[in-house]
């Protein structure tokens, strides 16, 4: 499988001769700003979407600022929120970051994506860097995002036989809640909770469906 970068900045995911798949992210100048800026504008777009939605679920307003790093950004009323994107490997995170990048190649199976979300929810769980946050504005949310540009059905199934047996090795519980922001093909963005199990039953269970998505969000 090929994806590669024209010179109009879109991108064509070539699965075989006959079937092309194509996505078009935001044209960006290599000179526009640095790595680090650009990553920083994109987390915020991620956090204010995931804000707008919380506003729209609760009733209540919510507005994201930038946080001390960690937490990535304060959501206020009262507490934080963390974001991190879910890849389907280094080389797809680095095409999709880097405009000077024009194509790449990757292949693999469709338990990937759950294997690194799994790794990265179990690696945040843990951190002892969020203690600070805590103790300041108790625990906080994080949000998991995936940016596997061909993320399905098949994906998201092992994402959830995943985390039916998932165990973290040292949970810190920093974090109240745990959301995993995806969108499959030609459907809306979901965000679902996955951690910790009891939220998870709670809120599938109150909603009549133990593996019913707990939101969904039209951008």
């Amino acid at each position: 499988m090929k994806s590669e970068r024209n010179q109009n900045g879109e991108t064509a995911l070539k699965m075989t001769s006959v079937h092309v798949y194509e996505i078009h992210p935001p044209t960006r100048s290599p000179n526009e700003c640095n790595v680090s800026e650009r990553k920083i504008t994109f987390e915020t777009k991620i956090a204010e979407r995931f804000a707008a939605w919380l506003s729209e679920k609760t009733k209540q307003p919510h507005i994201v600022s930038r946080g001390c790093d960690p937490p990535d950004f304060l959501l206020t009323p009262g507490t934080w929120l963390e974001v991190s994107d879910i890849y389907l490997s280094d080389e797809e995170a680095k095409f999709l970051n880097l405009p000077e990048l024009r194509k790449f190649s990757f292949s693999g199976s469709p338990d990937e994506p759950a294997l690194r979300l799994l790794s990265k929810l179990d690696e945040k769980l843990a951190k002892t860097s969020y203690r600070a946050i805590y103790q300041q504005r108790g625990q906080g949310i994080l949000l998991l995002t995936c940016q596997y540009c061909l993320f399905d059905e098949v994906n998201l199934a092992r994402v959830r036989e995943g985390l039916d047996s998932f165990t973290p090795r040292s949970d810190q519980r920093f974090f109240s809640t745990v959301y995993f922001e995806y969108r499959l093909p030609a459907e809306e963005r979901v965000y679902e909770v996955i951690y910790p199990l009891h939220v998870v039953n709670e809120t599938h269970e109150s909603a009549g469906d133990f593996r019913k998505p707990v939101g969904q969000w039209t951008s």
